[in-house]
């Protein structure tokens, strides 16, 4: 634990490098998944959290990949940090990746608005025009009045 709160410092001091360093230990020393308490397991997928959005802010999108996998190995029904992987993968131009991870939280949130959204750009950009056009208009069954899903579907028609 002591690892963990000195990697969170290290990270809010811009410290990137030692504080990867601490958050490796961490990891390694709450290894033991089973043995380790739910709400330590949550701050640490936190803290992997909180650093990939860091490197996802830089323009580091690998690094925040890999820290939100980290994230997902100890707490992997975190949704939120799964659709915070998958637009760092889009970042990437790993279309079909991202599409893997929003497919797999849509399974268990099949109507979590904001990954039905994205799974439609990552169709498109994997060149998938039906798929993508198809997951807008579900996601418009759902959220009618959703502005950016219009906007989409409205330039698919055009372009």
């Amino acid at each position: 634990e002591a690892h963990l709160n000195l990697a969170i410092t290290l990270n809010e001091l811009g410290r990137y490098e030692e504080s990867v360093a601490h958050f490796t230990k961490a990891s390694e020393a709450e290894d033991i998944k089973e043995g380790m308490a739910l709400s330590i397991r949550n701050q640490l997928a936190d803290t992997h959290t909180k650093l990939g959005d860091t490197y996802n802010e830089i323009g580091y999108y690998q690094e925040a990949v890999e820290e939100y996998s980290r994230a997902l190995k100890v707490s992997p029904k975190f949704h939120d940090v799964r659709l915070k992987m998958a637009k760092a993968l889009l970042n990437l131009g790993k279309y079909g990746q991202a599409a893997e991870e929003l497919e797999q939280v849509l399974k268990t949130s099949p109507n979590y608005v904001e990954a039905m959204i994205f799974l439609g750009v990552a169709y498109l950009k994997d060149g998938r025009k039906e798929k993508a056009r198809e997951q807008w208009q579900q996601c418009l069954k759902r959220d009618p009045s959703n502005i950016r899903v219009k906007t989409y579907l409205a330039l698919m028609e055009k372009g």
